[in-house]
């Protein structure tokens, strides 16, 4: 989307968190937010220009042709970033949710029939447009909640044709919705039922990979390592065959339901931004991956849904890691699209603070997509991507999370408000007239 031309100043806000200094690695406190207090923002050209007292803007800003706006009693924090997402699907999951809550596993529901295979055969019979104005919805929810960059994977295809169906539908949205997308190609999610196992992984090699990257479909690639699924020795294969065709970043999804051995069998970590899950991960391997840089993502709505382990997090911090939080929303196991709801499970499930847990949704998860020195911090020269919320203090925003009463949404230095509020109409007065 364009970036607005326009100069604006934000005055009177309570708080503004910038997590100026970031990203950060390890524990976040609250020196680490970068609070200025009683603060006003100017926007000028799509980007930050000035973050001060609002007492003190300085007069090229104040002279300059300026749309100003009254922001007393509200704060200011950089967009959410969502990095580690399924959201482009079409059907639901509603039976598997339903066998989950008469004692049926995950595993043995994909046996029957259901998980990722049924969902990919409600996307295998959904046309494109319809696929993309689900995709839209969905961007449009998130977007009222204050998301502004959100990692989309594929996954729901497992073949050539649809895979590459759901990549155009993430290349048309970013064209018609304000939010940037980051697509990223997960043909290994799962192996068909209509397909033999080495079969498609010699299509994924040969085929789909290439194409992918010969296209620029997709510059990320995802792996879904763990048992029933791809094997340490498959994914290795697969990432050197993605290498060489050029992509740029991985996402691992490891450790998810058991202990697979692929971060200790992983050799070359070139390109690799990040690993997620977790939740079986060897809390020992924590120093290695704060040596090699990637990122941990971790999917706490997730892992309280499935009931899953909890993730070695303490190891992870000790070591230095940036910790990333996602929503992991897909049909089956995180269908909630509020992000606010993975925060607040990230604190009140896993007992982790505040200020962890939302930089674990802005500067962190930038570092997680390689895009930190773009957004996820409000600083001079960033993108000028923000949340607006109507509370005085950031406590709230996790305390109320349910109801947080946000104003506005601003992307590439645009404002969107957002008018999300209970509205009670008594309509019963008109139709008894």
């Amino acid at each position: 989307m364009s970036i607005s031309g326009a100069t604006y100043v934000l005055r009177r806000l309570e708080q503004v968190v910038t997590f100026a200094d970031g990203p950060i690695g390890g524990r976040v406190t609250v020196d680490h937010l970068g609070i200025r207090e009683h603060a006003a923002v100017v926007v000028h050209r799509g980007r930050i220009a000035w973050i001060g007292p609002d007492t003190d803007i300085p007069a090229e800003w104040a002279q300059k042709p300026t749309v100003e706006i009254d922001l007393r009693g509200h704060i200011a924090l950089p967009g959410l970033i969502d990095p580690h997402t399924h959201l482009v699907y079409g059907g639901d999951r509603l039976q598997d949710w339903l066998e989950r809550l008469r004692g049926r596993s995950y595993a043995e529901i994909a046996a029957r029939g259901g998980g990722i295979v049924r969902t990919v055969r409600d996307t295998r019979a959904m046309p494109e447009d319809d696929l993309l104005q689900l995709l839209e919805h969905r961007l449009d929810r998130l977007f009222a909640f204050g998301v502004t960059t959100v990692e989309i994977k594929t996954g729901y295809g497992l073949d050539a044709e649809t895979e590459l169906r759901l990549l155009r539908c993430l290349q048309r949205i970013q064209d018609i919705h304000p939010m940037t997308v980051i697509p990223t190609f997960l043909g290994a999610h799962a192996i068909p039922p209509d397909m033999d196992r080495t079969a498609y992984i010699d299509m994924l090699a040969a085929q789909l990979i290439p194409v992918v990257a010969q296209h620029r479909l997709a510059l990320t690639m995802d792996v879904f390592c763990d048992a029933g699924y791809f094997t340490p020795e498959e994914t290795l294969f697969l990432l050197e065959i993605a290498r060489q065709h050029g992509f740029t970043g991985f996402h691992l999804h490891v450790d998810e339901f058991s202990h697979t051995g692929l971060l200790e069998a992983i050799d070359n970590w070139k390109h690799i931004y990040s690993v997620d899950h977790l939740n079986h991960m060897d809390g020992r391997m924590a120093a290695v991956l704060a040596e090699q840089g990637a990122a941990a993502v971790l999917s706490p709505a997730t892992a309280l849904h499935l009931q899953l382990p909890r993730p070695p997090i303490s190891a992870l911090l000790d070591a230095g890691v940036h910790l990333a939080f996602a929503s992991d929303h897909n049909p089956g196991t995180n269908p909630v699209l509020n992000p606010w709801y993975t925060l607040w499970v990230a604190c009140v499930h896993w007992g982790l603070p505040l200020e962890q847990v939302l930089a674990g949704m802005t500067v962190e998860a930038a570092y997680s997509l390689r895009i930190h020195g773009q957004t996820g911090r409000l600083s001079p020269r960033m993108r000028a991507d923000m949340v607006i919320v109507d509370v005085p203090h950031y406590g709230y925003i996790l305390y109320q999370w349910d109801t947080l009463p946000i104003r506005w949404v601003w992307k590439n230095g645009r404002p969107y408000r957002i008018r999300e509020q209970a509205e009670i109409h008594f309509t019963w007065m008109a139709l008894e007239e």
